[in-house]
């Protein structure tokens, strides 16, 4: 019904947003005829084409996932290039005779069985009577057209140069406090007064770390935040009084990656995330009524294998929400009952939450997950299962709502691109490519001088899914290799130029695969690897295995036979073979890049550090070629590019790029002939605070 923004079939019903239900009434009123993506944005957006554009996809994007309960998710066409037409035709079913001359007005568009198509859904279905079915498409273009204006939902609360992120808001919704990065400088911790918003933020840390993720006690006395070195990652966890500004380290957090926090209402437990223990454990907590509280492991009975990355504790039950990450491909929201200490899983299919917050009445999640270079937020029922998404672009990192249900989130409206750096004059980062759409794990190949990638390019999937790609080196002659219709990640070239090897998750699975695809054929192969959870795998010298990180161990998987034989003495996560003599690879945040010989394919004798870690703190975000390897390295002022020669002692330093331009986590390819280094990049975003008004 589109006067309550409802679509039903029988009993069932769903709410959708004001846009989707408009978008959805506009395709009606002017079917059969093809609707362009100009003729929507007109109508529906006032021709607003920059935000429209953006809009428009993620607005079908919601149509569908609202239709598919009902079994209609194809019942909007894309037209490639061109736009949208309805698949099924607006039906009217005549009234009875008896009420001819009585009949009631057009009752509201329901969802509705076809009496000639049992078991076929119909959309769009009015009961009126046969002189009114000529007025129906004229009926629902007026009720778009007419369509009573909206109060504002949506409104920005920071305006600053650089990047405003992780907001949390003090219980009577009054103080904002964020954390502000300018441009080369650390993050600090700003205070704001929502009601004087002309009135300047008052700082609240003054440290060369990264101050980030901000949690307030509820009575609004006490802060509690995370703070981070941006050459080393080493972490701490701190407690600020706001009236004083007197700070107390709590713990340290290690270098595992982001930390997470959150208080319970009575402000007795503060819990953060960490590092799997042998049990399994990953997330902590201190008991705040402790003068030296000690951090005590949360116990792990459910999914332990997965590393407990956020964590959102009900505001007035029992549970706590946390997402649990497999790796990049895989991460999903689990429900967890401190009296039993199990789990229920609430999402699927979800591969980066970012962010959770909870409804005042603790009876909906919601969260922000990225999707292909876009940040996505929902609101998810927990006790129904029913999700809807949230009508806005770029929301990113939700992190509070206040009693009167207003949504606190930072947007990031950055979209990741494909660049390189020249070698020869090594001055800046050249675009590749350019847009909306996501262009992502770049790898090239010498011989074949082809590029392949992850992109949602194809217009026509508007699902949101990214496949991989073939292109020339100059990102032309483009070519779309799969159609998996889920998650890829990891591609790499086989040495030959043959084959293509990455790790892929199909939408409805989740445990990932290990996938290889023949180019010239286009089959697709799954090794067995009995591996529920892959890292990031790499090819041996001679393509006919791939060194892959097994719990904490890099093995060799052979591709003939299944056999799996240990590579590394002690820790490995990520491994590059460029040719037989032996390997590289990295064992961890801080630990550099390692060299291990090989006799007859087996480990021969200590593994030799080639680059320490003070030098190179990342784990991924490197390339071994036979004579050199690149890197990047997180720094004060943003990213350094470097090169060593293996014939040479010192590394040299390439370009500084600007923080937040490259994914530390992301691919780097080697363009020898065109003397280029190719990575991922995101055009410098402007992030700000802002907020919504929850339905």
């Amino acid at each position: 019904m589109p006067l309550t923004l409802t679509l039903s079939q029988g009993t069932a019903s769903q709410q959708i947003q004001q846009k989707p239900m408009e978008v959805l009434c506009y395709l009606a009123s002017q079917y059969p005829a093809l609707v362009t993506r100009e003729q929507l944005i007109d109508a529906v957006w006032d021709g607003n084409v920059y935000v429209g554009e953006k809009a428009l996809t993620n607005t079908i994007w919601q149509l569908r996932q609202a239709l598919t309960p009902f079994g209609q998710a194809e019942l909007i066409a894309t037209v490639r290039k061109k736009g949208y037409r309805l698949q099924q035709a607006p039906l009217m079913t005549p009234a009875s005779v008896s009420n001819r001359h009585t009949a009631s007005p057009p009752a509201a568009p329901v969802v509705a069985p076809h009496p000639a198509s049992p078991g076929k859904v119909r959309w769009l279905h009015w009961r009126w009577s046969g002189w009114i079915a000529a007025l129906s498409i004229l009926c629902c273009a007026m009720l778009y057209w007419g369509w009573p204006a909206a109060a504002p939902s949506l409104s920005q609360i920071t305006r600053q140069q650089g990047w405003s992120m992780f907001p949390t808001v003090t219980p009577d919704g009054r103080y904002l406090v964020y954390s502000w990065q300018q441009f080369g400088q650390p993050a600090d911790l700003f205070l704001r007064d929502l009601q004087q918003p002309d009135s300047a933020a008052r700082q609240l840390t003054f440290t060369p770390l990264d101050e980030l993720r901000p949690v307030i006690s509820s009575d609004g006395q006490t802060l509690y935040y995370s703070s981070k070195s941006p050459l080393d990652g080493r972490c701490q966890i701190h407690q600020l009084a706001l009236q004083t500004l007197q700070e107390q380290t709590l713990q340290t957090c290690g270098r595992h990656g982001d930390v997470y926090l959150d208080l319970s209402p009575d402000n007795k437990y503060l819990y953060f995330n960490g590092s799997r223990d042998a049990q399994g454990r990953s997330w902590y907590r201190l008991d705040l009524q402790q003068k030296n509280p000690q951090a005590e492991a949360m116990p792990c009975h459910d999914n332990c294998e997965q590393r407990v990355r956020d964590i959102a504790v009900q505001p007035n039950g029992p549970f706590i929400a946390l997402t649990r990450r497999a790796n990049r491909l895989s991460e999903e929201v689990f429900l967890y009952d401190p009296q039993t200490g199990r789990e229920r899983q609430l999402t699927s299919g979800q591969s980066d939450i970012r962010g959770m917050a909870w409804s005042p009445d603790g009876r909906q999640l919601i969260y922000s997950t990225e999707s292909n270079g876009r940040s996505l937020g929902f609101v998810l029922d927990i006790h129904s299962g029913k999700q809807s998404a949230i009508p806005v672009d770029d929301v990113s990192f939700v992190s509070r709502v206040t009693a009167d249900r207003q949504l606190y989130f930072h947007r990031d409206s950055s979209v990741p691109q494909l660049g390189y750096v020249p070698l020869h004059t090594a001055s800046a980062v050249f675009p590749l490519s350019a847009g909306d759409l996501s262009y992502q794990a770049p790898d090239f190949h010498q011989g074949r001088q082809q590029l392949i990638y992850i992109s949602n390019e194809n217009s026509a999937n508007e699902n949101g899914s990214s496949e991989l790609w073939l292109a020339d080196r100059q990102l032309l002659q483009k070519q779309q290799l799969t159609r998996l219709n889920g998650v890829i990640k990891y591609p790499r070239w086989s040495h030959r130029g043959d084959r293509v090897l990455f790790v892929s998750r199909s939408a409805n699975s989740l445990h990932d695969r290990l996938t290889i695809l023949d180019v010239a054929t286009g089959k697709l192969s799954f090794p067995d690897t009995r591996i529920q959870v892959h890292g990031r795998p790499g090819w041996t010298a001679d393509d006919q295995a791939v060194l892959l990180p097994v719990q904490g161990k890099l093995i060799r998987f052979d591709l003939q036979n299944g056999q799996k034989a240990t590579m590394s003495q002690g820790s490995g996560n990520y491994a590059q073979m460029p040719d037989e003599r032996g390997f590289y690879y990295t064992k961890g945040r801080g630990q550099g890049i390692w060299w291990q010989a090989l006799q007859q394919g087996k480990p021969a004798g200590a593994p030799v550090q080639i680059i320490s870690g003070d030098a190179f703190s990342e784990s991924y975000s490197w390339l071994a070629t036979p004579t050199q390897i690149f890197y990047l390295q997180a720094v004060k002022d943003g990213v350094e590019v470097w090169v060593k020669q293996l014939a040479d002692q010192q590394p040299r330093r390439l370009v500084v790029l600007p923080a937040g331009q490259t994914d530390l986590a992301a691919n780097l390819a080697y363009d020898e002939a065109g003397q280029r280094l190719l990575l991922q990049y995101s055009p410098v975003p402007r992030i700000d605070i802002w907020r919504w008004q929850l339905p």
